[in-house]
């Protein structure tokens, strides 16, 4: 379990970051533009990902998750997918740092909209499923806001070929 856990907790890191970069060489200004989507822009679902995973890594690491900052920033894109790639970068060293008992251990989620406890490794599971949702969101976003050209591919098969091919 360890194995795996480790390893979608990489991949979660390199979707983001293969993400973020195809998004950083676009113009700016159409990471704000509107579409029909859940979050009606790239910007405001890079937002999202980026306060949820803040979330379920305080969480995960047993910190106090009731003041959590779920604000909205206006015009900063560039910052929020920088701190998007930080963010899942340290989430995957603290799932590397983390050994089989550490990975079992229940924890107990208390929020308004979910009560339950579970292991820590299904939260963490959570988290990386939750940013590739929202990652074909923003591909789905590109598409109706007419950004066609260089769409990277974020499956986690490519990951895993990719990871092979460099023998990694």
């Amino acid at each position: 379990m360890k194995a795996l856990v480790e390893n979608l907790a990489n991949y979660n890191l390199w979707a983001n970051q293969k993400i973020s970069n195809w998004l950083l060489n676009i113009n700016e200004e159409k990471l704000y533009q509107k579409a029909d989507s859940s979050y009606e822009s790239i910007d405001l679902t890079l937002q999202h990902m980026l306060r949820v995973q803040k979330f379920w890594f305080k969480f995960i690491k047993n910190e106090i998750i009731k003041n959590h900052d779920w604000s909205i920033r206006e015009k900063d894109v560039i910052n929020v997918i920088n701190e998007l790639i930080t963010t899942s970068q340290n989430f995957k060293e603290f799932v590397s740092n983390c050994n089989q008992n550490e990975l079992s251990e229940l924890l107990k989620l208390e929020m308004p909209w979910a009560k339950n406890t579970l292991p820590r490794y299904e939260y963490i599971l959570h988290n990386i499923n939750h940013n590739t949702f929202h990652r074909g969101q923003i591909i789905t976003i590109a598409r109706q806001i007419g950004l066609k050209d260089n769409i990277p591919g974020t499956d986690y098969n490519i990951y895993n070929s990719e990871k092979q091919q460099l023998n990694i």
